[in-house]
């Protein structure tokens, strides 16, 4: 099936799936580029439209897709970052009252990364702040930044790309350095708010990762290395997941370096 030709005059009948978005940034993003691209998340979309958004767990909902046998060319998650985020260590480091929470995510982030994802296409990236997901699948792939993508503010963001899609490079560097994330106010809604992709790093994951899928060539003067090439010049994970047997229904351990046996720790 062929998809509808995008504003970048694509032709194209590939598909793309955002995990964990209710905003849609991502996904509409991929669907003016012509992409088929759904988003999937425990909340309605945010706009009260959910055209071509599942309010569905996203676990469940991958664990029925592989059960169908269905893929998606490119799969772009953004898990919840409340637990592993280091603005979050006063309440869920080690030692704090809610760091079974945070050994909890990173086990959840293990079986996306190594089993759920993997299942149901060959390219994807996790997306989270500056954290705990490191403990989970080693050190972050590449790190961006607002200013690199047009908006004038900070707020840095990391991507596990897993060896299959190569880092974002900057697309408009722009000045202006605000901090109007960090400042926010505690407010209703504060959270969502934050979490909220940029539309112009999302721009940059269709522009950049899209063209790689596709084989369209290099970006921004830069050359797109084949896919075998990229993934040997990048950090490789461990063949076989790590932690403990079926992490989503595990009880916490009391230490995250009993739990985690990633190579990448020293």
């Amino acid at each position: 099936m062929t998809y509808t030709v995008g504003v970048l005059g694509w032709q194209t009948n590939v598909k793309a799936l955002i995990l964990f978005e209710q905003s849609g940034v991502v996904r509409d993003a991929f669907i003016a580029a012509g992409w088929h691209a759904e988003s999937v998340d425990i909340l309605p979309h945010e706009s009260g439209d959910n055209t071509g958004h599942h309010i569905y767990d996203v676990f469940a909902f991958l664990e029925e897709a592989i059960a169908r046998g269905e893929r998606w060319d490119i799969v772009i998650a953004h898990p919840p970052c409340t637990a592993l985020s280091s603005s979050g260590n006063r309440w869920y480091a080690k030692g704090k009252e809610k760091y079974h929470k945070r050994i909890a995510a990173i086990l959840e982030s293990q079986l996306l990364a190594y089993e759920l994802i993997p299942s149901v296409t060959q390219h994807y990236a996790i997306e989270n702040p500056v954290g705990s997901m490191r403990r989970a699948i080693g050190p972050a792939t590449c790190t961006v930044q607002p200013w690199e993508h047009g908006h004038g503010e900070t707020k840095r963001t990391c991507f596990w790309t897993m060896g299959t899609l190569p880092p974002l490079v900057p697309t408009d560097i722009v000045d202006g350095r605000h901090q109007r994330v960090w400042l926010m106010p505690d407010s209703r809604g504060r959270a969502k708010r934050r979490s909220r992709t940029y539309e112009g790093i999302a721009r940059a994951m269709v522009t950049q990762w899209g063209r790689y899928v596709l084989g369209q060539g290099d970006v921004n003067g830069v050359e797109i290395p084949e896919p075998n090439e990229l993934r040997a010049s990048l950090p490789q994970l461990p063949s076989e997941p790590v932690g403990i047997e079926n992490p989503r229904h595990v009880v916490p351990c009391p230490d995250e370096d009993t739990v985690i046996h990633n190579p990448y720790l020293r």
